[in-house]
Order: C-alpha cells, then structure tokens, then sequence
C-alpha cells in the first residue's frame, strides 16, 4: 500500500506494465506530492520502461501532468537513459513542461551529457548541435567541454569558441582547457592564454 509508511518505492518497478501505471495514476494523485513523485520515479527505474518506442508511444497518449513526466523522467535518466541516450533526450526535451527545453536542467541533462560523451563524443557533440539555441544547449556544451578536455583538448577549443565568453562557466572551462593543451600542444596553449586572457603562471 504506497500510503503505508514501510512500503519501499524502490521496488515497485520490477512487477508493473505501463497498462497498470495507467491504472495506478490516481491513487499516485492522491498521496501528498513527494510520495506521489517518489513513486512515479520508480516507475521510470522500471524494466517496462526498456523498450523506448512502447513508453513513447504511452507517453504521448497519456494524460500526465508535466510534473509527472518529469518524475518519470528522472527514473530513466538513472535507469535507463544511456542505453540510448539521444532518443530519451529528445523525447524529455519535448515532452516536458509542454516542450520547454529548459526544464531538462534539473533532470541532470548536464551529467548525462558528461557521460554520453566520455563513452562517445563524437555522438554527443552531434546531438548537442541539432539543439535550437537555448539556456539547455549551453549548459549542455559546458559539460561537454568538461569531459573531453582531457582527451580531446583541440576539440574542446572548438566548442568553446561557441560559448559566450559572458557565459558563467566560460573562465573556469578556458583555464581547465589549458591545463590539458599546455600538455598536448604547447605552443597552441600559449596562443589559446592570450586568446582568452588566462593568467598561466
């Protein structure tokens, strides 16, 4: 019973179909909002969830609130999302709070992007440019940046160009790049310094 104060969330997901969360919706809207979200993310972590183009297809046809998504959302983002990440990015990024981009920075976009790209940057880098312009993209090369610094430090230098140099992370990115390119390629590092006026001493 999700009101009894021992019954676990965490394993819920194993013996449910998306048919019984369908089911299970109002019972879930009738506990108080951080048990009713406990529950929904749990849902996300579940097995069910697997095959992306079924939970797409239920998605689309229910009749969940953006909150809800979203909890559901950050199930799979710890369960799921890296088996195949641009496909469940997509999705969230139209799915929540009807399609604004911007609410996927709490669903930890950043961290999934981080590990995406440490197992493939090349696909990563590929997803973050087909982004509309928005806050989300630019918190999505941040973090892009961040990982391949350390093994594709030239690349790196690339993305950063396409940052704004107001952005909030872009002075700790340009000194964290250059501590990787004075290793790579010296005088490229050098020239990068005075690019961005880095004190290198």
């Amino acid at each position: 019973n999700p009101r009894d104060s021992n019954f676990s969330y965490g394993a819920i997901g194993s013996g449910l179909t998306l048919q019984s969360i369908h089911q299970m919706i109002p019972i879930i809207r009738s506990l108080n909002a951080m048990n009713g979200a406990a529950m929904l993310r749990a849902f996300g972590g579940g097995e069910f969830i697997k095959d992306f183009d079924l939970s797409t297809e239920w998605l689309k046809k229910s009749d969940l609130k953006p909150k809800e998504k979203e909890a559901i959302f950050e199930g799979i983002k710890h369960h799921h999302i890296q088996a195949e990440p641009a496909k469940w990015l997509d999705l969230i990024s139209s799915e929540t709070k009807g399609g604004e981009k911007d609410s996927m920075l709490p669903l930890g976009v950043g961290q999934t992007i981080y590990d995406w790209a440490a197992a493939d940057y090349v696909a990563a880098g590929e997803w973050i440019q087909r982004q509309d312009e928005s806050p989300i993209k630019l918190h999505a090369v941040g973090r892009y940046i961040d990982i391949i610094s350390g093994f594709e430090p030239k690349v790196a230098a690339e993305w950063l160009e396409t940052l704004p140099t107001n952005h909030e992370d872009h002075k700790r990115l340009a000194t964290h790049l250059y501590g990787s390119l004075r290793y790579d390629d010296p005088e490229a590092a050098a020239a990068f310094a005075e690019k961005y006026d880095l004190k290198t001493e």
